[in-house]
């Protein structure tokens, strides 16, 4: 307790509300230390290679083609195919 003060009036300052200290938290309230920052740029990083590894995928299946493109249909006239439908 306080010099001067008895214990009632000590308990009765204890329980005014007092100000919050001031803390490294950032707007949306959560502690921006160091460990928060390095784990959040780890996830953005991974999140960042799996998006440029789909890109490449969908980059590679769509466009890695034959290198004279694709062949001509085959018509039902070519000799081959008259042969084999023959009964």
């Amino acid at each position: 307790a306080c010099a001067g003060i008895n214990p009632a009036q000590a308990k009765a300052r204890q329980s005014l509300p007092r100000m919050r200290r001031p803390s490294a938290r950032g707007p949306a309230g959560f502690v921006l230390d160091f460990r928060t920052r390095f784990v959040m740029t780890l996830l953005l990083l991974e999140a960042l290679g799996a998006l440029v590894l789909l890109v490449f995928i969908v980059w590679w299946t769509m466009f890695s083609g034959r290198r004279g493109g694709e062949l001509p249909p085959e018509d039902e006239t070519t000799p081959d195919t008259k042969e084999k439908n023959k009964p």
